[in-house]
């Protein structure tokens, strides 16, 4: 195997774990797995960017991931306002495009008569700096009998009061 690098810097080190360094400065990119909990990490401006834990949690803008999938948008101040943007101008000539797809799978549905769901809670920070549910959007399988299926799409408040149903 060979490697070529031109005018830039790559390095492997294995001290404390393995840390792969690419670019001209060593110290702005690298890619490391330390020793300490085998977390593998990417840095970007000598900043963690990205961790993903040994049991298989993604964080993006936290070093602790506490769902498959964390993103703290701490610095959404500046332009863009928003963690996540998905952007659809590929969608195949389609008008109408799924952006998102929520499953809620039972590990048992012969049983299920129905109440099963999925969906969208809105959460802010009080002044207090604790996590306040504010609303919700939920999609409910109320009657799950093959066959005879119904639904709603429910829009819900504060405490999970139902306020809209659509059925």
């Amino acid at each position: 195997a060979k490697l070529d690098i031109v005018g830039g810097y790559a390095e492997v080190e294995q001290t404390t774990g393995v840390i792969m360094r690419l670019g001209t400065d060593p110290n702005l990119g690298y890619i490391s797995m330390l020793n300490n909990g085998n977390d593998f990490t990417i840095y970007t401006a000598n900043t963690r960017r990205l961790t993903v834990l040994d049991g298989g949690n993604v964080g993006i803008g936290t070093t602790t991931p506490d769902n498959l999938l964390t993103i703290l948008g701490n610095e959404l101040a500046s332009s863009p306002l928003s963690a996540l943007h998905i952007n659809l101008s590929y969608n195949f000539n389609k008008s109408v495009i799924n952006a998102i797809t929520l499953d809620h799978v039972l590990k048992s549905p012969v049983n299920s008569t129905g109440g099963v769901g999925v969906g969208i809670l809105f959460r802010a920070s009080d002044n207090a700096s604790q996590m306040i549910s504010i609303a919700n959007i939920t999609a409910v399988l109320y009657n799950a009998t093959n066959g005879t299926q119904l639904s709603a799409l429910t829009f819900g408040t504060t405490n999970g009061t139902e306020r809209m149903r659509i059925d």
